[in-house]
């Protein structure tokens, strides 16, 4: 388990524990991993100069712009205050796996080498669904060339790789085995 995920883990138990304020919770975790997207507050977040005052003052811009509820605002607190502000958009997005997770939601990453068909995309995520049994399943495609043609789907900490070029990778590794 990663460092993120530990974080996104205890940020939501906290936040599950005041039912009133969890959808304003969820809803400012959404709104803050865009932001963090942005390549300026990117750097902000990563540049290790910042004192620890400055890391303090930008958790709680970040707080305010967001409106977050008490727990998302602690974590940024805790966060600055540990000098990993760095991992922020790896928390936010461990936080919305987990969340989508307790609700029965798989969040799945699909690498290709040309866009996939809205058939593809029902015929895979039926298959992610049935597999995982959950509720409904969310693509995130991702087209790679390189790939040469098949997929790659990343979901429940499973890699399912149909591509040409992990194909080839593992004939590759086979061939070195036996020379």
């Amino acid at each position: 388990m990663s460092v993120a995920t530990r974080y996104a883990k205890a940020a939501l138990a906290v936040a599950q524990q005041d039912k009133a304020s969890f959808p304003q919770f969820a809803n400012a975790v959404a709104t803050l991993a865009e932001a963090v997207k942005a390549p300026d507050v990117l750097a902000g977040l990563q540049n290790p100069r910042l004192t620890a005052a400055q890391r303090q003052q930008l958790a709680s811009q970040m707080h305010q712009a967001v409106k977050a509820p008490k727990a998302l605002a602690n974590l940024l607190g805790v966060l600055a205050g540990a000098r990993r502000l760095n991992i922020l958009p790896a928390v936010l997005a461990a936080l919305q796996q987990e969340m989508a997770a307790q609700a029965g939601i798989v969040m799945a990453t699909v690498q290709t080498a040309q866009p996939l068909t809205d058939t593809q995309k029902i015929t895979l995520k039926v298959q992610i669904k049935t597999h995982q049994q959950a509720r409904d399943v969310q693509l995130l495609e991702v087209v790679r060339p390189d790939l040469v043609g098949g997929f790659r789907a990343f979901f429940g900490g499973l890699v399912w790789d149909t591509s040409i070029l992990g194909g080839l990778n593992r004939l590759k590794a086979s061939l070195k085995q036996i020379s």
